[in-house]
């Protein structure tokens, strides 16, 4: 099904496939497609549930916020647009529709990417210059910012658009002077996105996420030492649970962004040298769908008002009591511990 189409990988590679795997490829496999169309209902659901808590209440209109919004609705197209297209393509293997799957799958991705980064700098940001958090990070410069980022990803499809409504997906002919400059467009196009958008960004990941931890590990340590005489044990233990967490929170985040993104990234690649089992393909297409419900997911568990928001609003929908309050303080031990949560947890 999925992984016989290759239309989230290079475009001009499935002439290479045998005509009897691609009859049986065609047409609808309930084992397969059942549980595809149950994930991009839950992609929906998810990143729309969010989506509109975020924007229905003023004060979870953070900055932050706004950059997970921006996140949740590119991933909701994922569910919205992008599976439709992927099993619209297995099953009638239409040309123009095949193309339109693999060139979307990739604008998704580069969204979905570039936001996962702004996620990290924001909080980076937040932790490293608190004092001058809201004067460096403003709404205003914010939503420039996702313009940007929004416009940046469909300049990069608009470019691959450019030889991609050339291709023949199911062609018979792949040595003609115009296929093999096209493979060599999409092959510099494939080299340039795994660099780009997911080498880049883990790297710089990755250095502000150590920096983040060790910067923590120094405040939690220095506050420790100042309220030690006044802190009761409780509280220490609080604090080291906090830290904990947020080296835990930090690792998910690099580990999850290395599975569900090199073997993307690295498939369309692999394209130009030969294909892959049915089983692995489909393996790769399913866990870069899959990143758009954890996505959601993982970041507003790592928040804590928004988490909060989240357990309030499902109790209301639900019609569940809420059997406690949640209390904050505004200052003493409580808050100076509040500040060095990088996580927001």
């Amino acid at each position: 099904m999925l992984g016989n189409s290759n239309n989230e990988g290079t475009l001009t590679n499935y002439s290479e496939l045998m005509e009897e795997e691609m009859y049986e490829s065609q047409g609808f496999h309930a084992s397969s497609d059942v549980p595809l169309v149950m994930v991009a209902i839950l992609i929906i659901v998810v990143n729309g549930y969010i989506t509109l808590l975020i924007s229905g209440r003023r004060d979870l209109r953070t900055p932050s916020n706004l950059i997970l919004a921006s996140l949740t609705i590119s991933d909701g197209l994922t569910g919205l647009v992008t599976v439709p297209l992927v099993m619209t393509c297995t099953i009638t293997e239409t040309n123009d529709v095949c193309i339109s799957s693999a060139v979307f799958v990739r604008f998704i991705s580069i969204l979905s990417a570039v936001h996962i980064l702004l996620l990290t700098l924001d909080r980076y940001i937040f932790i490293v210059c608190a004092n001058k958090y809201y004067d460096l990070v403003r709404k205003n410069r914010v939503m420039f910012l996702l313009l940007g980022i929004w416009s940046m990803s469909i300049i990069v499809t608009a470019i691959r658009l450019d030889w991609a409504v050339e291709a023949d997906v199911y062609g018979k002919e792949d040595n003609t002077e115009k296929e093999i400059e096209l493979n060599r467009k999409e092959r510099i196009f494939n080299w340039f996105c795994l660099v780009a958008f997911f080498f880049i960004p883990l790297i710089i990941t990755v250095i502000l996420d150590a920096e983040l931890l060790f910067v923590l590990k120094r405040q939690v340590r220095k506050i420790l030492q100042n309220n030690l005489l006044h802190a009761r044990q409780g509280q220490t233990m609080k604090t080291k649970n906090r830290e904990r967490r947020a080296v835990i929170v930090y690792i998910i985040v690099v580990v999850t962004f290395i599975i569900c993104w090199l073997p993307y990234f690295l498939y369309d690649l692999w394209q130009h040298w030969g294909s892959l089992p049915s089983t692995v393909e489909y393996l790769i297409m399913y866990i870069r769908i899959i990143t758009s419900l954890s996505n959601p997911i993982m970041y507003t568990l790592s928040h804590r008002t928004l988490r909060r928001a989240v357990i309030v609003s499902l109790r209301r929908t639900l019609g569940l009591k809420r059997h406690h309050r949640f209390r904050g303080t505004s200052g003493g031990f409580t808050a100076q511990i509040n500040r060095t949560d990088t996580t927001q947890m």
